[in-house]
């Protein structure tokens, strides 16, 4: 039997007259081995001649693009969008923007050293804290090019089959055990600022330019609705979308409660959202302390997404005859829906207080006038819960972001989530006609 490398060395031999050689193998098969080598392996396979280098050519780039602020991925970026072949392979880029609270991040390793056993320790850490420096000093020496408007708006254009832009504030950007967990604990995260609204409004100037159809942020900024210079940008690069996700964050977010309806910020993302008539899926929520939520009236008002087909409103309190309405209206096409079990109503002296939701009537408009797949309720409180307990209920939906099962336990408060698709999706019982002693 002959050896691997002897079988190898057949196919490779630049003889004409092997008959075994690459250049007689059908291109199927050339594709087909392309498929299961790894990336090093491919860029070594492409030099083994001008036939595999053409073949091996999708192969050697993936449709997802990772941008890193400790790499020189810009410039990378720039390069690709010059390449007339490989411009066209990217579809989708990801660009990670999560920085630490260098304070609290210390504070959080020297925690972790202290609560850890074994002889080994202070030299682990010392590897992670030199690994940590090591790579804050590149995202300092690569931070001009970050993001840059100059590069993007050069870039984006030219890659004719960019569909998505992800912009990743949440992601850990370390690959190293120590440092991962010192991300997870409490405050290391930074506060997004101004810097990242400059890098997303750069992103999507430059996306606006481009045919982009996906935009997703998962830490968005709030201060962003504080300056009426962005609106006109918002509304450009939302007229294309056909997929948009913001998940908004920031601390003192009680500060933004509705006192002006002109002013606010639901007023002013909703004026952004009157040029995405192309949306077929829009997810709209907050990333909060707490278990808190924030209420938004104006947001829906007067809104017509004629596409819509995914509706997504996490930690958002609503009003039941703006959101009744709104829904109507999306009828036709409508067929997911997650909402938050709270709804937004003004106490005696007029200021905008958030209460347990009493879905009976909404779901029961919605039995009538839509035909949903999935109903996914959120933050549904237990049926003893008094207004003012607006932290104790259950956030975990039915499903996660891409709409698959999340498992659920027994006894699980999210079971009048249950209840609620049942009866509006599956043509089940009311819950609402079960006993006191069902819901506990």
């Amino acid at each position: 039997m002959e050896s691997i490398h002897s079988i190898m060395d057949a196919l490779i031999a630049n003889d004409d007259e092997n008959p075994v050689g690459l250049q007689y193998l059908p291109a199927e098969l050339i594709e087909a081995i392309f498929q299961h080598l790894g990336l090093d392996s491919c860029k070594s396979f492409r030099l083994t001649s001008k036939r595999c280098a053409v073949l091996g050519q999708p192969y050697i780039l993936s449709p997802l693009l990772k941008l890193f602020p400790h790499r020189d991925d810009f410039t990378k970026l720039m390069e690709i969008s010059q390449n007339p072949y490989f411009s066209s392979q990217i579809h989708r880029i990801e660009i990670y923007m999560g920085k630490v609270d260098d304070y609290h991040f210390r504070n959080n390793m020297c925690l972790q050293q202290c609560a850890r056993e074994g002889k080994d320790v202070a030299a682990i850490m010392q590897k992670s804290m030199a690994r940590y420096q090591k790579q804050k000093g590149l995202e300092e020496a690569f931070a001009d090019d970050f993001c840059n408007p100059a590069i993007l708006e050069q870039a984006f254009p030219n890659m004719k089959n960019l569909e998505g832009v992800d912009i990743k504030m949440e992601e850990c950007l370390y690959n190293d055990l120590v440092l991962w967990d010192a991300w997870k604990m409490g405050l290391s995260k930074a506060e997004p600022g101004d810097a990242e609204i400059d890098h997303f409004m750069a992103v999507l100037r430059a996306a606006s330019r481009s045919k982009l159809r996906i935009l997703t942020n998962d830490l968005l900024p709030f201060g962003i609705w504080d300056m009426d210079c962005y609106l006109p940008d918002l509304e450009m690069a939302f007229s294309g979308l056909t997929s948009l996700k913001l998940v908004m964050g920031c601390k003192n977010l009680r500060d933004h409660h509705v006192t002006d309806s002109r002013e606010s910020w639901a007023k002013r993302l909703n004026k952004a959202l009157t040029r995405a008539t192309n949306l077929r899926e829009l997810h709209i929520g907050f990333k909060l302390s707490f278990s808190a939520v924030l209420d938004c009236p104006p947001l829906l008002d007067g809104l017509m997404l004629p596409h819509l087909h995914t509706l997504i409103l996490d930690k958002l309190a609503w009003r039941p005859e703006e959101l009744g309405s709104f829904l109507k209206a999306h009828a036709a096409t409508l067929r997911r829906l997650r909402v938050w079990a709270f709804v937004s109503k003004r106490d005696l002296k007029g200021n905008t207080v958030d209460y347990p939701a009493d879905l009976e009537m909404l779901i029961d408009e919605m039995k009538e006038h839509l035909k949903l797949e999935k109903l996914d309720v959120c933050g549904h409180p237990s049926i003893l819960c008094q207004p003012a307990e607006i932290f104790w209920f259950h956030e975990t939906g039915l499903y996660d972001d891409n709409w698959d099962p999340v498992r659920q336990y027994s006894g699980s408060p999210s079971v009048m989530a249950q209840r609620c698709e049942e009866y509006v999706v599956h043509n089940g019982i009311s819950p609402y006609e079960r006993g006191v002693e069902d819901l506990l």
